[in-house]
Formats: C-alpha cells, sequence, structure tokens
C-alpha cells in the first residue's frame, strides 16, 4: 500500500508519537460498545479536573500530545478519537454524525464515571464539542474552540461552504493537490524528518475516498452542516469560552473567530500570528499555556 518510504516515515511519526505518551504518561484505551469499539487516549489524573479534546478532520487525537506539557498532572486529560479516523477507517454501513461523535465523548466519560469536564476541540472537534455543550450544557463547565467550525455566517467563506458547492479540498491526487492542502492547513508547511512528509501525501493520497464518504454522511446526516448554519448561536453559549485561533487559516478565517468573540458573554479571544487552521500543531507552546492559563482561572 505505502512505498517504502512512506512506511519509514510511518514507523518514524509512531516512534515519535509511542515517545510523546510514554514522556507525559498517556495511555492507549479501548472502550466497548454494543455496537463498536472506541480508541482514545487518556492521561489519567485522579480527582483532578477532566478536560477533554478532539481532533479535527482528518486527524488524530495524538496531534495534540504536544500540548500537554503545560497541563499534564494538573488536568484529567481525555483524547478521543472519532468514528472514521481510528484505526477501523470508514465502514460503508455505518453513520458518521456530529450526534454519534457526542454521544462517543459522553460514552467515555460516563465509563469513567465523570459528571463535569471541560471540552474542547480543533476544527470539526470544535464542532462536536459546541454539540455536547448543546446537548449537555450542565456537564460543560468551559469551552474551548480552536479554529472551530460550527459557525457559519453569509458574509464569510468557510470550508463548510466550500463543501456544500461540492468542493472537497481533503482529495489528493498528486503532489500538487497535497501542496495545496497543506498550504490552506499551515501558516508555513513544516519540513518533516526521515520521510514523515511522504508518508502523509500517500496517506492522504489512500485515503481520499474515505474523507468523501465521512464528510458526504455528516452533510447527509445534520441538518446545521447541509444548511450551513451555526450548530448553536454564539449568545446562547453560557459559560467560559476561550477562543485560541491562528490568523492564517485557509478553511475558517479570523473574522469568524472576531464574529463570535464579539458576542459569547463570557469569552477570551487569542489569536496567533504565524499559525493557520492548526496553531496546536504550529505553535504548541502558545497554545498549550493559554488553555493552562484559561483553565487556571475556573479553577481559582
Amino acid at each position: 500500500m505505502y512505498s517504502r518510504k512512506a512506511k519509514v516515515g510511518k514507523s518514524t511519526l509512531e516512534l515519535v508519537h509511542r515517545t510523546l505518551k510514554t514522556v507525559l504518561r498517556v495511555k492507549e484505551k479501548y472502550l466497548k460498545t454494543a455496537n463498536e469499539e472506541v480508541y482514545y487516549l487518556h492521561h489519567e489524573v485522579k480527582n483532578a479536573p477532566t478536560l477533554v479534546l478532539i481532533h479535527g478532520f482528518s486527524d488524530i487525537p495524538e496531534s495534540f500530545l504536544p500540548c500537554l506539557f503545560a497541563l499534564r498532572n494538573k488536568f484529567n486529560i481525555i483524547l478521543p478519537a472519532l468514528k472514521g479516523f481510528d484505526f477501523e477507517g470508514v465502514d460503508p454501513q455505518k453513520t458518521y454524525s456530529l450526534e454519534i461523535y457526542r454521544d462517543t465523548i459522553l460514552g467515555i466519560l460516563d465509563h469513567h464515571g465523570i459528571d463535569e469536564f471541560h471540552i474542547g476541540g480543533n476544527s470539526l472537534g470544535g464542532a462536536t464539542s459546541l454539540l455536547t455543550y448543546k446537548g449537555a450544557p450542565k456537564r460543560v463547565k468551559s469551552l474551548i474552540l480552536i479554529n472551530s467550525a460550527g459557525f457559519e455566517f453569509d458574509h464569510i467563506d468557510s470550508v463548510t461552504k466550500r463543501f456544500l458547492k461540492g468542493e472537497n479540498p481533503f482529495i489528493v491526487n498528486a503532489r500538487p493537490d497535497f501542496k495545496a492542502l497543506t498550504e490552506t492547513i499551515f501558516h508555513k508547511v513544516p519540513r518533516y524528518p526521515l520521510f514523515i512528509n511522504q508518508f502523509l501525501y500517500e496517506d492522504y493520497k489512500i485515503s481520499a475516498q474515505q474523507y468523501t464518504d465521512i464528510a458526504t454522511k455528516l452533510f447527509e446526516t445534520d441538518k446545521t452542516l447541509s444548511q450551513g448554519s451555526h450548530i448553536i448561536s454564539p449568545e446562547e453559549i453560557l459559560v467560559p469560552t476561550q477562543i485560541i485561533w491562528g490568523e492564517s487559516d485557509g478553511f475558517f478565517p479570523l473574522e469568524i473567530a472576531r464574529t463570535i468573540s464579539d458576542v459569547i458573554p463570557d469569552v477570551r479571544l487569542r489569536t496567533i500570528k504565524n499559525s493557520g487552521h492548526v496553531p496546536h500543531l504550529e505553535s504548541p507552546n502558545i497554545v498549550q499555556n493559554v488553555i493552562a492559563d484559561f483553565l487556571k482561572t475556573q479553577h481559582e
């Protein structure tokens, strides 16, 4: 499936993730339910506030590992894998929706006996966090929105609008497609060592149909997505909210962050220069310190 160079890159990336998990005391866990097996990462700290961080579309929970250094030992941290982006891939017989993602996260929390929690995420993970708050507002203590999906304005372009027009930026058939995608995601495309870039290119190329199928199913099952509307109106968010936004986002422009921060009652906005759609990967030190400072104020 992968070229020899891509296999080396895959092994290198897996080694980086294993090392981070060891250093950060993060364990891989699986929760069996009646219909499926759910994968998530857990930095378990007894009697500490729980923080849930959710990855974005085409991403994995490991992408948040570099942001845990300022948060470890202070918070019970759960990084769930959204179905379709985990070890199983896409099952044509399954339905994928924000509601299912929300229920998966609540299932993990219920399994651990966790009632109240802080929750946030990047892109699709942010949208899932919003829906979780909308469905269980008394359980959510605060929100952390990192270049989040879930807010749509008629005058602001977004990747959601492009999907609705039939465009799919995640389709990678050749090197120019991968270059265009990474330049949209990142402020500055990183230079990955030891063939990791080759692996990522081939992985996107192999996963093109998978990402198309998931996007199609999400738009089929979620009216807010298919209608291009808010998951929840910003003024209805009544918990403390930290917005973190990379200023060079090619998917969800900075104008979205500024617009919702003017409306959410209890909000902090931190924009990050030289970062794009995934500031937790481009500027992990800034992101983790912003999160740590925000959560500290919730527990003083």
